[in-house]
C-alpha cells in the first residue's frame, strides 16, 4: 500500500521537519506526518529524508523543499501544524 493511500484526506495532520547537519558535514532534511485515524490511533509516517548537499539552511530554501514534499503527498489542504528543530 502507499503511502497516500494510508493518509486519509479526511483527516487532519501534524507535519514535524527537522534539518541537521552531521559531524562529517553532511546536511539532512527528514519529515514526518502524524495523525490520529477513525479509530483514534495515532499514525507516524515519514514522508521524506534527502541529503541537501551543499544546500544553505536558509528558511527559503528549507520551504522550498517542505512545499516539494508536502505536494507529494497532496498534505497542505490537511495540515494543521508544522513543527520545525531548526536552530
Amino acid at each position: 500500500m502507499e503511502l497516500k493511500e494510508i493518509i486519509p484526506h479526511t483527516v487532519k495532520v501534524h507535519i514535524v521537519e527537522n534539518t541537521c547537519t552531521s559531524p562529517n558535514g553532511l546536511t539532512f532534511t527528514g519529515t514526518t506526518v502524524h495523525f490520529l485515524d477513525a479509530e483514534w490511533t495515532l499514525h507516524k509516517e515519514v514522508i521524506g529524508f534527502q541529503a541537501l548537499g551543499g544546500a544553505s539552511h536558509t528558511g527559503r530554501f528549507l520551504a522550498e523543499k517542505l512545499t516539494e514534499i508536502l505536494g507529494q503527498f497532496d498534505l497542505a489542504q490537511c495540515m494543521v501544524s508544522l513543527v520545525t528543530e531548526n536552530a
